[in-house]
């Protein structure tokens, strides 16, 4: 392709597909903030439900947490693979433990957490945080063998 029509081609992607918008919007912008806040929100949506029915879609934060996951944006990911982990901790502080299913979900997304914090170095600045989230899983019988 020539230069003029990588450009159209790629203009063209931004504008037919959200995904590709949003990628391109976070990696040239580094404004990741309102974005993880507002999927901050719908993972605590759907792991703490309120209203009549109180169904638990926790598959629905795996898959979007995975899909953010592709974009490979390493500041992102850990942010909401330890929300992830913090909600469902406090979920089975209040209703008991769920399933094995579940229990494995959380092990994985805490060890994915600490290998995208790894990539951008994060350790040392979340470490409180990652104590916290072992600490409370420990509370609740969850083994995250940091």
């Amino acid at each position: 392709m020539s230069h003029d029509e990588m450009i159209s081609f790629i203009t063209d992607l931004y504008k037919r597909m959200p995904n590709v918008k949003t990628y391109l919007d976070l990696v040239y912008s580094n404004k990741y903030d309102n974005f993880i806040e507002k999927n901050r929100k719908k993972i605590e949506r759907c792991l703490c439900p309120t209203g009549r029915e109180m169904i638990i879609r926790d598959k629905e934060d795996r898959d979007l947490i995975m899909e953010i996951n592709r974009m490979d944006i390493p500041e992102v990911s850990f942010q909401l693979e330890f929300c992830y982990v913090e909600y469902a901790t406090e979920l089975i502080r209040y209703f008991g433990y769920l399933d094995n299913r579940f229990h494995s979900s959380i092990v994985s997304m805490f060890h994915s957490g600490i290998k995208n914090l790894d990539k951008i170095d994060g350790y040392e600045n979340n470490v409180s945080r990652i104590n916290e989230i072992v600490s409370n899983a420990y509370e609740q019988d969850i083994d995250l063998h940091c």
